[in-house]
């Protein structure tokens, strides 16, 4: 009832909780106890909680927002692990959590499956395991990273031990007592002791000491409790180890053993013999003298065993051990059926002579690592070792090194065979190749799974993984799982008999035709080693005539015919990869003088035969599908297939016509030669099935006749011929090699074929200089004729189209023929110091790290499709020449152009046509550019066709990045659901405008229709026109953060650009400590930048000392920019209301005092003065009135007192 109502109460305590985590975040929950999952591995009966209920809130960083809603389907959060304490210490615990697949509902991104996160929580001064049991959840909180933001966690659970009082008791032998003059309490989950008041006390104020056992020296019992003896040796019990061992070491060794051990003990033998630790017993070290032959047998935990001197030593382990280490020269054995974590040799070796380990590691056995350079090892591996590294045979006979492995074939995988070179000297080991080939005796082999070849020898090229190699990975060194295959046969009654191979190696069986036949496989396995499992064994049966059926591994002959059968039988292993086939040869005999009545047929008649053309000089040979068929009747007219040897018949095959056509048929005529005639009759002799012949596939090529240069034709320096394979001929000349241009005649009919030269983004592969796979695309490709000529420096790739005649099939594409086409004339005064480049994939990027160079595109297609990733440091300047540089494709995963790594790109155009055409990018950022910790220069050109999900629809730049824009134009991009239509400018990054136009740029669904600046980000806008951009939020041309930071000087243009479909130019979000703009320098005639902002008037502009509020036009129709002597100020423009003949105009209380004058205008309906009045402003006042006659029309005006010229435009009052 306690729990229930605990279970109720910790239910209603984290619903509050996660009440309260939701208001900034929506949650997913999971409540976990034993009953929930009984499948779960986690020990409930250990755990210090018997339920926990977690609150995992999810904070996405890619919509940079802490209110993110996850999807209402909320993922499963599944509890896979407790570890209590965490480390020591009993206030923390850390939980293993798995989370499914969920989307961030608000940016859409995708988190994928999170498996084994770690969570650490603190409960401060509370315990987890008996805190608060039967009151409140205990509740604790934590977070973890994750790829795309952080999730913080809420736990409460439910203790599950309890606080018990403490009574007094006497200490016994078996355990420790409680002092009578002590009130506590205590935990069994943490085993601590606490006050009435919940305090922790030590355990030496409370406990009282056991008292020592009283042992029996010959049963090895105590007398009061029945413990065990700690040890034994010769032929009694001992009360202590120490007394044992002194015993062991004072006399002459035998046979010492341990059933427990004090805290920390070390082992010294210093006697020959035999040690024996039992299950339960834990030993710090064991260390032995020189010269000693000692044996260990080990049930119990061992943390190290040092053979520092030398010896013979056999380590028969089943408990653990955590580490072995040897030194000096000896003979180590170690067998092994429990756990070792490190066996180790250094590899400086103290001492002369030779270190010999022997191990043999059994079937439940794992050996994490066998670390034995510089030693003579022998392993065999039933169960797991983790590392065996060692010296192993060298691939280059290496003088200085030799080969100390030697393997025995196991069952068992070593997940890394590592080879070392010989030590020099330093700390740590050096990788070398080796020919672990050198390994394998006589039908030895590694197993490698998950390799194309698993079982490898090292004897042909597609089993040498295990030749050249520094480590072998997840590998068995093993025979084969099954060695042989063995076949009995019966015939009628007779007794089984092995079939014994002929001298060609087949298995053969002599039986009288007419009995009924048996065949039975089976497989020999391996005495060592992988070994098949029979019961899972497939068995596969072929025979090359009909009248008999095999299953698993049974193959029958009813009734079997007069002739002789070949069979096959193929065994496969498919756990361990392994097949093997041996050939079988039954002869049946038939009595003396006997003939046999016969008839044939064409097994698939009715069906087409189909054979391809191969020429016209000679008959067509008949298809290779078209199969004689023979076939005998008995009494009934039951047809059964027969086998004929082929020496026995001799068929004729006939086509009707020798040229494609599709109704051809075929005339099949059999004879029997003299041996057929001997013991066959032969029926029916001919027989006409439908057939046909088809198109025959040809090689065209086109061929190079000499160099080609600017202004030659194409077509002077080509050649195209053709070839045809008949089936089975060689290949054969199809026509003699012509000029393409002419006619091409093929048996009496033309031959079409159209040229074509490849665009170099349609090139899917290159070789060596040959391309090896295109796209045929006529849209991009262009099709060459007889006029055409190069046009350009750099490589053409020309290719042909083929079409169809009567015998001959056509080709989509003949292969690529790539002419590198050489220039005749100098090149233009702007390229004298720059390299051609055709820009396509085979030269990427034409610049080394840390390497300066100018090219130019020299290619003649006006498109080039490539993709420049820069980085290394290196500088490079690119000129268009008037080309259009595209991204490789329509969407894309990268950035068109990537500046990172300190490297520099300048883009200019000498011609004055050049693009940099970008693409939609998936990763949502640089629709066009990419650049972070580099510098990209745009002097020239046409920055268009990006599209980003994210931000920065053409350029994103990151910190340390750096984008200059001194001239060229940047238009037609677009962000669909983020920021920045044509740039964004990250924390860190700076943006440098001097020139240039940036216009027709669009944000579908966010700020900044040109250019968005983030926090820490930084634009410089000395220069150029922005204008023509849209935005659905704010800022239509500029969208700056606050902290992000706007210079302004010279003579910028930033007008026309909407958000929202109004004007909305240069929008700032008001920082508190700095300005909304920066005046950097001197700004000039020409500026002009309409501004707005989130702060509410009046709020400062910029600081300056010059009246610059010409140059600045509000946005919003109701504010005005003042100059105050020392700073740019954006006010509200004052406000007139008339109530009958009262004129209230309110101007706030924001103005210096007699600075400003207000001016009151009235007229009548025909445009004539009436009356004026003025008032001068005072900082106390913010509102005058005035009377006026009725129907006057009114126009106010604020005026500089000194010069009485109007602050802005007159303003009349609101109806």
């Amino acid at each position: 009832m306690k729990k229930r109502l605990f279970r109720n109460l910790l239910m209603l305590g984290l619903l509050l909780v996660a009440l309260t985590v939701m208001v900034s975040a929506a949650t997913f929950n999971g409540l976990f106890y034993k009953e929930a999952d009984p499948s779960s591995n986690i020990d409930w009966d250990k755990a210090p909680a018997e339920q926990i209920n977690m609150t995992a809130t999810f904070y996405c960083n890619t919509c940079r927002s802490n209110t993110t809603v996850i999807d209402p389907a909320s993922p499963k959060i599944t509890l896979t692990g407790i570890q209590f304490p965490a480390g020591s210490d009993y206030h923390s615990m850390t939980l293993t959590v798995a989370i499914e697949q969920f989307k961030c509902t608000k940016c859409k991104t995708t988190i994928e499956p999170i498996r084994d996160l770690k969570v650490t929580f603190n409960s401060g001064s509370k315990y987890f395991c008996h805190s608060g049991y039967s009151q409140l959840p205990l509740e604790a909180s934590s977070s973890a990273s994750i790829e795309y933001g952080r999730i913080e966690f809420a736990i409460g659970t439910a203790p599950h031990f309890k606080l018990e009082q403490c009574s007094p008791r006497d200490a016994t032998c078996a355990q420790v007592g409680i002092r009578d003059n002590v009130n506590c309490k205590h935990c069994d989950g943490c085993g601590k002791y606490f006050d009435p008041d919940g305090a922790e006390i030590a355990a030496s104020t409370v406990e009282i000491e056991k008292t020592p056992h009283t042992y029996n020296l010959t049963t090895g019992k105590c007398t009061a409790c029945g413990a065990q003896a700690p040890a034994h040796l010769g032929n009694q019990f001992y009360a202590t180890f120490e007394a044992a061992l002194e015993a062991y070491n004072a006399g002459s060794g035998g046979t010492l053993t341990v059933y427990s051990l004090p805290e920390n003990a070390t082992i010294d033998l210093e006697r020959s013999g035999k040690l024996v630790i039992n299950n339960g017993a834990a030993a710090s070290k064991i260390t032995m003298s020189d010269g000693l032959t000692v044996t260990i047998e080990n049930a119990g935990t061992i943390n190290s065993i040092e053979m520092n001197q030398s010896g013979t030593v056999t380590i028969k382990n089943s408990g653990t051990i955590s580490s072995i280490e040897m030194d000096k020269p000896g003979t180590l054995t170690i067998e092994n059926s429990g756990k070792i974590t490190s066996i180790k040799t250094p590899a400086r070796m103290t001492g002369t002579g030779t270190r010999t380990l022997n191990i043999t590691n059994g079937s439940s056995g794992v050996i994490d690592e066998i670390n034995a350079p510089n030693t003579t090892i022998t392993v065999r591996n039933d169960g797991t070792i983790g590392l065996l590294r060692g010296y192993f045979p060298s691939e280059d006979k290496d003088p200085f090194r030799e080969n100390m492995v030697t393997l025995q074939r196991g069952a068992g995988v070593y997940n890394k065979i590592h080879s070392v070179a010989p030590w020099t000297g330093d700390d740590g080991y050096t990788p070398k190749t080796a020919d672990f080939s050198k390994l394998l005796s006589a039908g030895d082999y590694f197993y490698l799974p998950g390799m194309e070849t698993p079982w490898q020898r090292g004897t042909t090229i597609d089993d040498d993984d295990i030749i050249g190699a520094i480590m072998l990975q997840n590998a068995y060194f093993t025979g084969l799982p099954f060695s042989s295959i063995e076949v009995t046969g019966t015939a009628g009654n007779s007794a089984p008999v092995k079939l014994k191979p002929d001298e060609n190696g087949r298995l053969t069986m002599t039986v009288a035709a007419g009995q009924d036949v048996t065949l039975t496989g089976d497989v020999l396995l391996p005495d060592q080693g992988l070994k098949s499992d029979k019961a899972k064994l497939a068995y596969s049966w072929t025979c090359n005539a009909p009248g008999g059926s095999g299953s698993g591994n049974v193959f029958t002959f009813e009734d079997i015919l007069y002739g002789e059968y070949d069979l096959t039988l193929t065994v496969t292993d498919n756990q361990y990869h392994h097949l093997k086939k041996v050939n079988i040869h039954i002869k049946a005999e038939k009595p003396a003088g006997e003939k046999i009545e016969l008839f044939f047929r064409i097994p698939s008649s009715g069906d087409v035969f189909t054979k391809i053309y191969d020429g016209t000089t000679a008959k067509p040979k008949p298809p290779h599908q078209v199969e004689i068929e023979f076939y005998v009747k008995n009494n009934s007219d039951v047809e059964r297939t027969i086998l004929v040897p082929s020496d026995c018949y001799e068929p004729t095959i006939n086509y009707a016509s020798p040229n494609c056509s599709n109704d051809n048929p075929i005339t099949v005529k059999v004879e029997l030669t003299a041996k057929g005639k001997e013991n066959y009759t032969l029926v029916n002799k001919t027989v006409t099935v439908p057939g046909k012949i088809t198109q025959t596939a040809p090689s065209y090529k086109i061929s190079q006749t000499k160099g080609a240069h600017v202004g030659d034709s194409v077509f002077q320096r080509l050649t195209f011929a053709g070839f045809w394979y008949g089936r089975d001929t060689e290949r054969q000349p199809l026509f003699t090699p012509v000029t393409p241009g002419t006619t091409i005649m093929v048996e009496d009919e033309p031959l079409s074929v159209t040229f074509y030269r490849l665009h170099p983004e349609n090139i899917n592969g290159e070789w060596q200089g040959q391309i090896t796979d295109f796209i045929h695309d006529p849209s991009m490709n262009e099709e060459l004729t007889t006029d055409s000529t190069f046009t350009a420096v750099g490589k053409y790739y020309v290719y042909a189209v083929v079409q169809p005649t009567r015998n001959f099939e056509g080709v989509e594409k003949t292969g690529c023929l790539v002419i590198n086409v050489q220039n005749t004339e100098a090149s233009s005064d702007h390229h004298t110091n720059y390299t051609p480049w055709d820009g396509t994939f085979t030269a990427r990027v034409p610049v080394a790290a840390n390497e300066t160079k100018s090219v130019y595109l020299s290619s003649s297609l006006p498109t080039i499709y490539t993709e420049l990733l820069l980085g290394q440091g290196k500088k490079l300047t690119l000129c268009l020449n008037g080309k259009t540089l595209s991204a490789t494709n329509g969407v894309t995963n990268y950035n068109h152009i990537r500046v990172t790594d300190s490297a520099a790109l300048a883009i200019d155009d000498c011609v004055g046509t050049g693009t940099v055409k970008g693409a939609a990018v998936n990763g949502g950022w640089g629709g066009i550019a990419y650049v972070k910790d580099g510098t990209l220069t745009i002097k020239n050109g046409k920055f268009t066709g990006g599209t980003a999900s994210t931000g920065g629809g053409a350029i994103v730049v990151e910190a340390g990045g750096t984008l200059i824009i001194d001239g060229g134009e940047i238009s037609g991009n677009t962000v669909t659901s983020g920021n920045g239509g044509a740039i964004y400018i990250k924390d860190g990054g700076t943006v440098t405008i001097t020139d240039g136009k940036i216009t027709d740029n669009h944000v579908t669904n966010g700020n900044g229709g040109a250019i968005y600046v983030a926090k820490g980000g930084t634009l410089n806008l000395y220069g150029g026109t922005i204008t023509g951009n849209t935005a659905s939020g704010l800022g239509g041309g500029i969208y700056a953060e606050a902290g992000g930071r706007v210079n302004i000087q010279g003579a910028p243009v930033v007008t026309g650009n909407t958000a929202g479909g109004k004007a909305n130019n240069v929008y700032v979000c008001a920082d508190s400590t700095s300005p909304l703009l920066t005046i950097s320098g001197e700004l000039t005639d020409g500026a002009k930048l309409g501004v707005s902002t989130d702060a509410s008037y009046p709020v400062l502009l910029a600081g300056s000392t010059q009246d610059y509020s010409a140059y600045f036009t509000p946005d919003d129709p109701d504010a005005f920019v003042l100059f105050s002597g020392s700073a740019l100020t954006l006010c509200a423009k004052p406000s007139a209301t008339l109530a009958g003949d009262t004129l209230t105009v309110s101007t706030g209380s924001n103005y210096k005092s007699d600075a400003f004058v207000l001016f009151v205008a009235e007229y009548g309906a025909d445009g004539r003065l009436l009356a004026v009045h003025s008032e001068k402003i005072t900082a106390e006042s913010g509102t005058y009135t005035f009377k006026v006659q009725p129907g006057a029309e009114i126009k106010c005006f604020l005026l500089h007192a000194d010069t009485y010229a109007p602050l802005f435009a007159a303003f009349s009052p609101k109806a």
